[in-house]
């Protein structure tokens, strides 16, 4: 019986010790099915590539920030690990593997059983795809389990396992390849939780002046300029809420006492819900 996950990671570990550019800061294991990719008379098959994103490709983004996390605003310089090329041997070797596990109709998924009464998707992808993502994560997961991820690239570089629309298995195969919460940035964002007062660049932005000794220093932000979606995704407040949950709100998140104050003595009590 084949060994996919020795296949693939003796496919992986190479190219990724050819990435010595400085400031990764998140590895990519992208693994995506499309009506185009066809392969051994199947289509909707799944295709499996690696990259990486620096912190030069999104200067000043957030911890938490789209910029950051959202693929579609990374570089996308991917190598292909299974191809739809024809032949390709490691793609092969995969199909062969699907035969052994009893996987069958590549690339079909029952349309009765990708979403709920909610239209939430619930399902696991065309066959083939979920198989394939735990299969990256097992790779994934021994690349860190033995070092190598953290020698290659500095501690704490997660390794992503997604497609172009995360799903839910994705975001556990996502855990699983990072046990002690590298990722936890990244999942906090995919699941709308993430901070926006985590990015210092967007706290000190909120006032003017040097230093704190300034006499003449003077709040220069407009609090009602922070766009509520904003202000809700850490799952704090409401939308339709109070001033005081508001600033409550805020020193949950960080802000000191005095930077409250500040921001209270402009914005009038009307500004804020109904």
């Amino acid at each position: 019986m084949s060994d996919m996950v020795q296949l693939l990671y003796d496919a992986v570990k190479p190219v990724m010790r050819t990435w010595t550019e400085e400031g990764i800061y998140a590895i990519s294991f992208f693994v995506y099915s499309n009506e185009a990719y066809e392969y051994r008379g199947y289509d909707n098959v799944s295709i499996f590539e690696i990259s990486y994103n620096t912190e030069s490709d999104c200067p000043g983004a957030g911890p938490g920030s789209e910029e950051r996390w959202n693929y579609a605003c990374w570089r996308q310089n991917t190598t292909p690990i299974i191809s739809v090329d024809e032949p390709d041997p490691l793609t092969d070797a995969l199909f062969d593997w699907y035969a052994e596990q009893g996987i069958d109709d590549i690339g079909y998924e029952d349309p009765d059983g990708m979403y709920d009464e909610n239209m939430m998707y619930i399902g696991s992808g065309p066959a083939g795809n979920k198989e394939l993502v735990d299969l990256a994560a097992e790779v994934a997961l021994r690349l860190r389990c033995e070092g190598f991820v953290d020698a290659q690239f500095g501690p704490g570089v997660p390794i992503l396992i997604h497609g172009l629309e995360t799903t839910g298995y994705e975001l556990d195969a996502t855990k699983r390849a990072n046990p002690n919460g590298e990722a936890e940035n990244y999942l906090k964002f995919e699941n709308g939780i993430a901070d926006p007062f985590a990015d210092a660049d967007l706290l000190s932005s909120m006032f003017a002046g040097d230093d704190d000794d300034d006499e003449d220093f003077e709040p220069k932000f407009d609090l009602l300029n922070i766009p509520m979606k904003l202000l809700t995704q850490s799952g704090l407040i409401g939308p339709n809420c109070t001033k005081d949950e508001f600033f409550d709100a805020l020193r949950v998140l960080g802000l000191s006492d005095e930077e409250i104050a500040i921001l209270k003595s402009v914005n009038s009590d009307e500004d804020f819900g109904s």
